[in-house]
């Protein structure tokens, strides 16, 4: 059920900004049909803001590999402007996997919105691990 929401407002997310939907005045509070394409209310959705980013330090065991990796996490961000959940979408290592899963839940938002409601809402975020931070 989890990864279900996760993956619906995934597309929601991604519709919203895509040209694949258009935002236009609805008629009477109901959908209308336009075509080929579903006309959205005249509200703007606002993404999550980062409040604080954890600093990401690299893995002492893996500091003799000397490499930059970069994982990008996908992340539901609750009401509260919590990490609620995360997955790994891709990675240049993913033995770096596990620690940039962990960073994910540090991080803190300001919330998505809908209009003035606080909605959950999935980003993506990019965990880079310099090889040379001591």
């Amino acid at each position: 059920m989890r990864l279900a929401l996760l993956c619906a407002i995934a597309f929601i997310s991604l519709a919203c900004h895509s040209n694949l939907i258009e935002r236009k005045e609805i008629i009477n509070s109901k959908e209308v049909k336009s075509g080929n394409k579903f006309q959205l209310p005249p509200y703007d959705v606002q993404r999550p803001k980062i409040k604080y980013e954890p600093k990401i330090l690299y893995p002492d065991e893996y500091r003799d590999l000397e490499k930059n990796v970069k994982v990008i996490v996908f992340v539901l961000v609750d009401v509260n402007g919590n990490v609620s959940d995360a997955r790994i979408v891709k990675s240049s290592d993913e033995r770096f996997n596990k620690y940039a899963l962990k960073y994910a839940y540090d991080f803190k938002f300001e919330p998505g919105k809908l209009g003035r409601v606080n909605i959950p809402l999935g980003i993506a975020l990019e965990i880079n691990f310099i090889s040379n931070q001591k």
